[in-house]
């Protein structure tokens, strides 16, 4: 209120209370226009701090995450080097080894860049060594596998080839296996026919040497008594003149015993040509008996050809001792070595 003394006036009254409450409102309205600045601007001192730390911690942290990030990729190409390895037959521990080397290689660089303090450069020298090394081992395994597969795939080839040659050569040897049995078919036939042919000859011929041979003894068994008569007259005069050249005493004039035997038969082995060495191995192993009666009529016309030589050896150095005429026609060897008389032939 204004002193007593003044004399107010209602409307200067009315202008001072709205100056005055117009005032104060101004008051709290800078008041309050203060207070937001004061948090705009401690708003705005905590976002540039934040931004500054932030950049300093990306300035300190952001190579290690790339790093870590690039060393974590490689991990998974060292899980496919180990499926590779796996795959492979051939020095496959050996390889194991190399791989878990490169393993253990990325884990001491994850626990170096995530415990230490390691540059930028470091890092970055560290995982092209890293990527090198494992790049360089994937295409040694990648090239061993399929140097692995390709001979795989030969052998296959190889094997189905074989297995095909086989089955060619299988077909091939049963043709010919058939062809064979086609053509011994055609000899066994050839050859029955052939035999069924001699046969019937055979039997032909069997009949008539069958009748040849019955007419044959017939004509022996009439002459034997024959025979017989002469040869004990000829033995008889025999003993009467070596008895007689015996009590003379004259060697020289000794006879020589002439036995009569009936003529030899026909026979179909002719061994006049053969060596004393052909005769013993043919009669060795034949079974023939028309051979072997063959080669004893061969073997005792040969003996009488030798005491027919002795006999005109002893008649060179004695020529007194009496020569029977024999007919040279008749005889296979000269008529001065058929002194010696003839040998009967044993049947």
């Amino acid at each position: 209120m204004p002193p007593v003394h003044y004399v107010t006036i209602p409307k200067v009254e009315k202008r001072v209370l709205w100056a005055r409450w117009k005032k104060a409102q101004w008051c709290v309205l800078s008041v309050i226009k203060l207070t937001n600045k004061i948090l705009y601007r401690r708003q705005c001192l905590i976002e540039i701090q934040k931004r500054v730390r932030m950049r300093l911690v990306y300035k300190r942290h952001a190579p290690r995450i790339r790093g870590l990030i690039k060393v974590k990729a490689l991990l998974e190409q060292v899980a496919s080097m180990e499926n590779i390895v796996g795959q492979m037959k051939v020095n496959k521990e050996q390889v194991y080894k190399q791989v878990h080397q490169l393993r253990q290689q990325i884990d001491q660089l994850i626990n170096e860049i995530t415990n230490t303090s390691i540059s930028e450069t470091n890092i970055d020298d560290a995982c092209d060594d890293l990527v090198s090394c494992i790049g360089h081992e994937f295409r040694r395994l990648q090239q061993a596998l399929d140097d692995q597969v390709t001979k795989e795939e030969e052998e296959v080839v190889k094997k189905i080839a074989m297995e095909l040659e086989r089955e060619k050569n299988k077909i091939l040897a049963i043709e010919i296996r058939l062809e064979q049995e086609k053509e011994e078919f055609r000899q066994c036939s050839a050859i029955a026919q052939r035999q069924k042919a001699e046969e019937q000859f055979q039997g032909k011929l069997t009949a008539e040497e069958t009748k040849c041979q019955k007419e044959h003894q017939a004509k022996e068994s009439d002459e034997e008594p024959h025979l017989a008569e002469l040869n004990e007259r000829e033995r008889c005069d025999y003993d009467i003149a070596r008895r007689l050249a015996l009590e003379t005493g004259d060697k020289a004039d000794l006879p020589h015993l002439i036995r009569t035997r009936r003529p030899v038969s026909v026979q179909k082995y002719d061994l006049s040509k053969y060596t004393y060495h052909q005769l013993r191995d043919l009669i060795s192993t034949s079974c023939d008996f028309e051979l072997l009666e063959a080669y004893q009529e061969e073997l005792h016309l040969r003996l009488k050809t030798y005491e027919r030589w002795l006999s005109k050896d002893e008649n060179t150095k004695n020529p007194s001792a009496p020569d029977n005429n024999i007919d040279e026609d008749e005889e296979r060897d000269p008529k001065d070595i058929l002194n010696n008389g003839k040998f009967n032939p044993v049947i």
